[in-house]
């Protein structure tokens, strides 16, 4: 079978069958190699969590706690060649709490699919969740939705091709969408993006790249507003060694908007960034990012975002660790905007104990604050959590 025939098979069970999705991409992958070759892991892991929750809903007055816990059972899949890599993982969470009203059985799927060879590499990314909004996302910012079930699927494949032993031109696609069950506050919505780019290896520790983005922002419900934007950017990545990298990247997006009740048919030009430091040592692993770009909202608008995000992870010994976890973001309120959301800062603390291969203990708490435009209040959330996880079958490599 070719790479074209795997490609068009994934995306038609993603939405709906999770578990038929996984037994496709493992038969898919069957064939890529000589299996002989290749190095295989499934596990399962299974957890049991206790929650203190103080503000599930983020509301600016009133807001009630919840308690209660979340069992879950997560089958992970790792399969890989010299030339192919399959790494998917399949998980199903059922939370339990004193108000019954946010109860819930949530699922999850997500895999990532790579073949690669002397010249050509592709790749494809597939998601499936069904959830509730009660574990939030940027697209809830700054409103108080209430319960809400939640299935958001996501198809990315690329493709790259290497012009000469220093230059490789890349084709990245990515759609996805989310549909939300029954609430009007919300609005069902799909973004689509084409990306072609130019990487040039500079040295053996150093390359550019050129891109060109084009995306689509369309809200699915009676209004059918949409924002399309177009842009180049340049960037450069430079690896100082086998522990540390910094990948940057500097570009503008214009964007159109359609089917706004004010400024239908205007433009509104941006700049877009990013920049990622990483050091990845034995004992301490630390990423700092900052970055702006165009954010699909739950509430029938697309706007900029700017973030920065600050992660560690410190190996105490080989059986403790400690993570934490710092992020600002802020919302742009442009001419054309629906957003309530000014800032929000979050910050997370999780101390870890790995008893053996298979047993885990971890304790952590988690904080975020949000800041609505135009003086509407802010509302603040406290989530403390301790959860036991057990695994069945082979510990990942080191």
């Amino acid at each position: 079978m070719s790479a074209p025939n795997r490609l068009c098979v994934f995306p038609l069970t993603l939405p709906w069958g999770k578990v038929s999705v996984a037994a496709v991409a493992l038969l898919l992958t069957a064939p890529l190699s000589n299996p002989a070759a290749a190095q295989n892991r499934l596990a399962l892991n299974v957890g049991e969590a206790a929650i203190w929750d103080s503000n599930p809903l983020m509301a600016v007055n009133n807001g009630e706690s919840i308690w209660g816990s979340e069992t879950k059972a997560s089958l992970l899949l790792d399969r890989n060649t010299p030339d192919a890599g399959l790494q998917a993982r399949l998980s199903a969470v059922h939370n339990q709490f004193n108000e019954s009203a946010f109860n819930s059985n949530d699922f999850f799927f997500d895999a990532n699919l790579a073949k690669r060879s002397d010249l050509l590499e592709w790749s494809l990314l597939g998601k499936a969740n069904y959830d509730t909004t009660r574990t939030t996302d940027i697209s809830e910012f700054g409103q108080t939705v209430g319960l809400n079930r939640r299935l958001t699927w996501q198809i990315a494949p690329g493709f790259a091709y290497a012009l000469s032993p220093r230059s490789t031109l890349a084709f990245n696609t990515n759609w996805l969408e989310r549909h939300y069950n029954g609430n009007s506050s919300q609005t069902d919505y799909r973004t689509t993006s084409f990306t072609p780019s130019l990487s040039f290896k500079l040295t053996p520790l150093q390359t550019a790249l050129f891109s060109f983005q084009a995306q689509r922002y369309n809200s699915l419900d009676t209004n059918d507003r949409k924002v399309d934007s177009l842009g180049p950017s340049v960037g450069w990545k430079y690896r100082f060694g086998p522990k540390f990298s910094l990948d940057l990247l500097v570009g503008f997006l214009g964007s159109k908007f359609s089917g706004y009740p004010s400024g239908n048919g205007n433009w509104e030009t941006n700049p877009t960034y990013s920049a990622s430091f990483k050091y990845m040592g034995l004992q301490n692993q630390t990423a700092l990012t900052l970055m702006r770009t165009r954010q699909p909202s739950g509430n029938g608008t697309e706007s900029d975002l700017k973030s920065v995000r600050l992660e560690n992870r410190y190996a105490i010994n080989q059986n403790w660790a400690f993570d934490a976890q710092a992020l600002y973001q802020k919302k742009e309120q442009g001419d054309i905007s629906l957003d309530t959301l000014d800032t929000a800062w979050e910050g997370l603390a999780a101390l870890i104990y790995k008893a053996s291969d298979r047993w885990k203990l971890s304790i952590s708490h988690k904080y975020r604050q949000e800041d609505l435009a135009n003086g509407r209040g802010e509302a603040d959330r406290n989530i403390a959590k301790v959860e036991l996880t057990y695994s069945f079958g082979p510990p990942p490599s080191p």
